[in-house]
């Protein structure tokens, strides 16, 4: 490598890096890509230029931490027409996160440097720069996030593990700080405070900015990554940023129209049915059945709410008329509504080899639908849609527990898809995209996965059924001890309040 491209790896240089990522795949692939270039972004203050596909392109219209220098090129596909458009930005270095013979070739024709995974095509190019051979074990044992850091740690190890370790050390003062008897609301109304939250920003992007008006350097921290310590850095990182990387949620009134209705109607069934007299007979029921849920308030709610700790004192109407006592555990429609918790459950995978069988997906959905306080959304999508209805509307189990189980048609569309995750209090799936979007949400997961792919498409939760063969060998067996081993998670979470209701 040149002295004078040697220069350029500093994020203190005047000019900036100028980064190319070639990554083009689908959803979960694409996701995981934006912690890397998140830290690219922090740790050399350079300009990105993301050559990738249409999906990509709509993810990263949801986060926050690009600027406009970065540009995001929809290539389809890497080949010799859009390699044409490769060539027209001038880019110090490529990112290739999938180092196939092809792609190195056309790659090859320019003269840029790519920085690729060891495998034999780059292995044999002189343009290519990999992970040392010695890294190469645990390499092939990192998530498939910090796989893609790794590349991105060597533009300039130095920087990297800098600003790495300052990130680190800046949320553990930061937690010392809230934890210490001065961050009282004296303290945190001081200058002293102030001074200290703009010392500790993480989202600075050069970690030796001017603290403020005082003039004072927050000092770089010189610590060297190992190799062997590199995936438990990088896990630390993860809570640090995890609001950074996070997609902003688009437009939500239609999911929470969605969802709202179908709630309302799920606690007007449950109203039917905790009537100890027939609603029609009941003058009382009567009334209460035409409850005004418009104004009930959504945004409130407990983890703790559920029908079994409601009192049936002082419960009125939204009128505030009290209730006929021949109506029992009828809620509170204004101020004590068990809100439900919702679990998405996604039975479909495209690329999963580990995952139930559809009947076995509709067990679980019916035994999920048994838990008290409890709906379950199922998201489909337009090839799978017909046959899962008529599935479900087969299915005398589920029929009984229709007024809980949310079924939303999506056109295949991406915001729709966040939008509703959002509301989500947990999300069952194989290891598929939905399932890496909804941790990239904040939402609770339970992977149905195999062991395989616990290491390299892990979540953040790491909560896993673990599924020990291919679909088509599973077993009744091995299907109802997996659906017990996955009541019994959701069970878990429940107990601890892990999960939020709607």
């Amino acid at each position: 490598m040149s002295k004078k491209r040697q220069s350029t790896m500093s994020p203190t240089m005047p000019s900036k890096l100028t980064l190319g990522f070639l990554h083009h795949y689908g959803l979960g692939d694409n996701l995981m890509l934006l912690k890397s270039l998140y830290l690219a972004k922090r740790a050399y203050n350079c300009n990105l230029i993301i050559f990738g596909n249409a999906l990509f392109k709509q993810i990263l219209s949801y986060v926050d931490f690009l600027d406009s220098t970065d540009l995001v090129v929809d290539i389809s596909h890497l080949r010799e027409e859009s390699l044409l458009i490769v060539a027209r930005h001038k880019c110090d270095y490529f990112i290739l996160t999938n180092p196939k013979a092809h792609y190195i070739r056309l790659l090859s024709k320019l003269d840029t440097p790519i920085i690729t995974p060891l495998k034999f095509p780059s292995l044999f190019c002189d343009k290519a720069k990999c992970p040392p051979l010695t890294f190469f074990p645990l390499y092939r044992k990192l998530r498939a996030d910090n796989a893609i850091c790794a590349l991105v740690r060597l533009i300039d190890k130095r920087a990297f593990d800098s600003f790495v370790a300052n990130s680190i050390d800046r949320a553990q003062n930061l937690a010392d700080l809230a934890s210490n008897d001065l961050a009282g609301t004296d303290f945190a109304n001081s200058d002293l405070a102030s001074a200290s939250w703009q010392m500790f920003n993480l989202a600075h992007p050069n970690p030796c900015a001017l603290a403020g008006g005082g003039g004072q350097h927050y000092k770089q921290k010189s610590s060297y990554i190992s190799y062997a310590n590199f995936e438990h850095k990088m896990e630390q990182l993860d809570t640090i940023i995890k609001d950074d990387i996070k997609l902003k949620v688009p437009n939500p009134k239609i999911a929470q129209s969605f969802l709202s209705e179908r709630v309302e109607n799920y606690i007007k069934d449950l109203q039917n049915k905790t009537c100890k007299t027939p609603i029609d007979s009941s003058p009382a029921c009567k009334r209460d059945s035409k409850m005004d849920f418009t104004k009930i308030d959504f945004t409130k709610s407990s983890a703790n709410s559920t029908l079994a700790n409601l009192s049936t004192t002082n419960i009125t109407t939204a009128n505030h008329t009290p209730i006929n006592t021949t109506c029992t555990n009828i809620p509170h429609i204004t101020h004590n509504l068990p809100h439900p918790f919702i679990i998405c459950i996604n039975p479909f995978s495209n690329a999963a080899t580990h995952t139930l069988p559809l009947e076995a997906f509709l067990e679980l959905i019916s035994k999920v639908l048994a838990l008290p306080n409890v709906c379950v959304l199922i998201i489909t999508f337009p090839s799978v849609h017909n046959e899962f209805v008529a599935k479900v509307h087969s299915h005398s189990e589920l029929q009984a527990q229709k007024s809980k189980l949310f079924i939303y048609r999506n056109d295949n569309t991406l915001s729709n898809l966040i939008a509703l995750l959002g509301f989500q209090s947990l999300l069952i799936s194989p290891s598929t995209g939905t399932i890496h979007l909804a941790s990239n949400l904040g939402i609770k997961t339970i992977g149905l996965y195999s062991r395989k792919d616990t290491i390299r498409w892990a979540t953040h939760d790491k909560i896993y059924t673990i599924i020990p063969k291919e679909k088509s060998l599973l077993t009744q067996k091995h299907c109802a001890k997996i659906i017990d081993k996955t009541l019994s998670q959701i069970q878990s979470l429940i107990d601890s309040n892990a999960l939020k209701p709607f």
